[in-house]
């Protein structure tokens, strides 16, 4: 039997590397006595793939990973005999059974949809924070600065923009976004944030708060969520 599974990774959970997300995961499926199916060779590991890895101190609304069990369960039960062995933070939102043939979640991903919200020390109107999206969609190129080990390097995530819109809640600034994501482009969570906030040059107070909102595939060119490929 495979499932899929959408979870959340919230509060304290977000600080989690993958790593570490991956180690719970585990532990609560055994705690919970779930029963896993286990690939073959010296070193048997459970058959449980994720979705694109989470960068560390981003929270999600919308995780997956898909398992493979041994045995059939009864997706209710699952969904809370797990939650209630997993850490705080990390949530079972939705279980669904995998019955056909269907590409890896790596293999469909191509957009994530993201929050960044942060207190600035002054807002703008409508018309201005309006103008302001516009303008900074209008560049040539956005070139963002992106470090992988031991080097940096620029590049322009322009073309990896494909919905930004922004508004303000009391003395927070909200900006809402999607981008792709996946094997066949990736713009990270805090790039687009740090790039409207450098070209605005509108003063923020603290560091913002990134979340996750959820990832998609392409489906008959639309956005469709990893469970709604599921759906036929």
């Amino acid at each position: 039997m495979k499932l899929r599974v959408k979870y959340s990774k919230m509060e304290s959970a977000r600080f989690l590397s993958h790593l570490e997300l991956m180690k719970a995961m585990e532990r609560a499926f055994r705690r919970a006595r779930i029963p896993l199916a286990f690939s073959e060779g010296f070193n048997p590991h459970p058959k449980i793939s994720y979705a694109s890895a989470l960068s560390v101190g981003t929270a999600s609304r919308g995780e997956y990973l898909d398992i493979e069990l041994g045995t059939r369960v009864d997706l209710i039960a699952f969904k809370n005999q797990v939650n209630n062995n997993l850490i705080k933070g990390i949530e079972i939102l939705d279980v669904k059974e995998i019955k056909d043939k269907v590409k890896s979640l790596t293999a469909i991903i191509e957009r994530a949809e993201y929050t960044a919200i942060c207190p600035v020390e002054k807002k703008l109107t409508v018309g201005e924070l309006q103008q302001l999206i516009e303008d900074f969609l209008g560049q040539p190129e956005i070139l963002v600065n992106r470090k992988s080990k031991d080097k940096t390097k620029e590049i322009n995530i322009k073309e990896g923009i494909y919905h930004l819109g922004a508004e303000f809640n009391d003395m927070n600034l909200v900006i809402n976004y999607i981008v792709a994501s996946g094997s066949k482009g990736n713009v990270r969570a805090g790039e687009v944030y740090h790039a409207i906030i450098t070209f605005s040059k509108i003063k923020t107070q603290g560091t913002p708060t990134l979340i996750r909102e959820d990832l998609y595939a392409i489906k008959n060119g639309s956005l469709c969520t990893p469970m709604g490929i599921l759906e036929g």
